[in-house]
């Protein structure tokens, strides 16, 4: 049997505390996310609705799955990197899982990492993508298919990627 005795003066506020402090002791957790579909878009299984999910999950470490096909970004840049975190984007391999940029007016660079370049410690990586026909007009602080901005223990680490295509004419 369990008994509580509440002591006059202190009321609840102690079991309160304990509570509270239990809850934010719990720890992140890591979030996979598997993107299949090649449009545009906010759902989870979309790229940018992935990887906008992840910026928003927690400092991970969260991975997002990129299933080989031509993803054609139709509404600009994709910006994450606002929170200390880690993911790690995986695509199928450079020569079947490709980030294209539309050639429509929402023609930009690819991904802006850390914009305000302020965020300690977002940890990205990217392995098995090609970035092509990026074109950077949104500013001039360059990075064709990418920019990631400052912060202390940033880092962006690209393995097995390849970059076709990718200009930056707002340079010029």
């Amino acid at each position: 049997m369990l008994s509580f005795q509440v002591t006059r003066g202190w009321g609840i506020k102690p079991l309160f505390f304990l509570f509270l402090i239990t809850l934010l002791s719990v720890p992140a957790f890591a979030v996979v996310y598997n993107v299949n579909n090649t449009t545009d878009g906010n759902a989870l299984n979309q790229l940018r609705g992935a990887i906008v999910a992840a910026d928003g999950a927690g400092p991970g470490p969260h991975t997002i799955n990129v299933a080989a096909g031509t993803y054609t970004l139709t509404l600009g840049q994709i910006v994450f990197g606002n929170n200390p975190q880690t993911i790690n984007i995986v695509g199928a391999g450079a020569a079947t899982t490709i980030i294209s940029m539309t050639t429509g007016a929402a023609r930009d660079r690819i991904f802006l990492i850390n914009p305000t370049g302020f965020t300690n410690s977002p940890v990205i990586s990217v392995s098995g993508i090609t970035f092509q026909n990026a074109y950077l007009t949104s500013d001039t602080f360059g990075g064709g298919a990418i920019y990631a901005g400052g912060g202390s223990a940033e880092s962006l680490t690209l393995t097995n990627c390849a970059f076709v295509n990718n200009t930056t004419p707002a340079l010029n």
